[in-house]
């Protein structure tokens, strides 16, 4: 990804860097947003029987 500009090693390097936090950053984020919405407890047990119960409704087999 090199351009038509010199640049340093140094300066392609730093750009890097800074590309490679934000992907961290952005996928730390959503795997705590994924966590944090996830239903737990009697909430997920719920879900589950739900689900369940919609799966039977259309006739497909367990």
């Amino acid at each position: 990804m090199a351009s038509n500009a010199e640049t340093t090693p140094d300066a392609e390097a730093s750009k890097w860097f800074k590309l490679a936090i934000i992907g961290t950053l952005l996928y730390v984020g959503a795997v705590f947003a994924f966590v944090l919405t996830a239903p737990v407890g009697y909430e997920a047990e719920a879900a589950d029987a739900q689900e369940h119960n919609e799966v039977h409704e259309h006739g497909q087999p367990d």
